[in-house]
Order: structure tokens, then sequence, then C-alpha cells
């Protein structure tokens, strides 16, 4: 209730006026002289603090359902993390078997080259000796068939 005043008049008998509600009374009132201007920049500050936070919230729950994830992609990568380690293992094993069969034929190449020199020096050998034997059987022919003939 807005405070009266009571006085009396000139020649009149006496007036009741009533005060504009007191601020400090705690009740809230617009006044005309408020520009519309500032209104309406708090109307819309208003607004968008209230998009800014709806927008700041959507966020944080999109950042609680990726945290939600980050245990499962971390368990993931631990075992990719293993079958890699794994794998590089089974590479390592396997390179060190084809170098070992490498090894292994570049000696048996250099045997089959050693063995095909010795086959190679021993067919000489044994033509040679062809060679002396037929000689031998020929001299050895001759003696028997005698000199004269």
């Amino acid at each position: 209730m807005a405070p009266e005043i009571k006085h009396t008049g000139q020649g009149q008998g006496p007036v009741t006026q009533k005060l504009p509600p007191d601020p400090a009374a705690g009740q809230w009132h617009l006044d005309k002289r408020v520009p519309l201007a500032l209104v309406v920049t708090l109307v819309a500050q208003s607004a968008l603090a209230v998009w800014f936070f709806a927008d700041m919230a959507r966020q944080v729950e999109n950042l609680r359902e990726m945290a939600a994830i980050v245990p499962r992609v971390v368990n993931t990568l631990e075992r990719l993390d293993e079958r890699m380690a794994q794998t590089e293992r089974r590479i390592t094993e396997a390179n060190a078997d084809a170098i070992e069969a490498r090894r292994e034929r570049f000696d048996l190449s250099r045997s089959v080259a050693v063995l095909n020199n010795q086959v190679t020096s021993l067919t000489e050998a044994i033509s040679a000796l062809n060679d002396t034997l037929r000689a031998n059987a020929d001299d050895l022919r001759q003696l028997q068939n005698g000199p004269n003939r």
C-alpha cells in the first residue's frame, strides 16, 4: 500500500494524495524514464545468458559421454599394443628364420660348388686313368702278340 499524505487545500477541505511507492520498501516498479533501449538490452543479455549456459550444459554432457568412453578406448589401445608387440615378435622371429635359411642355402650352394669342383677333378682323374689303362692295355697286347707281328 502506498503511503498517503493528508493536507488541507486552500479553502477546501482536507485532500488525500497518494505518494509513489518507495523502492526501498521492497516493491518493484518500472519508471517511464527508463529508456526502452536499456530494457531491450537487458532482455537480450538475459536471453543470451540462458542460451550460453544451455550450450555450456550441452558441452558438459558431451564431455561426460566422452569421458565414459575413454576407459574402453584405453582398454582397446592396450589390447592393440599387445597384439602389435606379438606381431613384432613374430616378424623378428620370421626374419631370423629367413636369415638362417639364406645362410643354410648359401652354405649348401657353396658345398654344392665344392662338390662339383671335386667331381670335375675326379672325372678328369678317371679320364686320365682310363687313358693310362688303355695305353697299358695296348702295350700288354703288343707284348703278348710278340714283337714280330
